[in-house]
């Protein structure tokens, strides 16, 4: 079984020990792959920065009140 369905490789009789570094349907599809992983994990990078900036914002506004609370502000 195949993590990817549409896997060039899948039923091809010309397909042998090594070929992957010299099929050009291989490559051409791996290239395609590695775009749309690259295109998540940058969208994915983005939505962790602005998680991060956001979750440090919280955690500033609860130490300020808890300061003013204790009477230390």
């Amino acid at each position: 079984m195949s993590l990817y369905g549409n896997n060039p490789c899948r039923d091809c009789e010309e397909r042998h020990e090594g070929c992957h570094g010299k099929c050009e349907k291989y490559i051409a599809w791996k290239d395609g792959v590695n775009d749309k992983k690259n295109s998540i994990y940058h969208a994915r990078k983005g939505e962790a920065l602005a998680s991060s900036f956001t979750i440090d914002e919280v955690f500033k506004i609860r130490a300020k009140k808890y300061k003013k609370k204790r009477g230390q502000f």
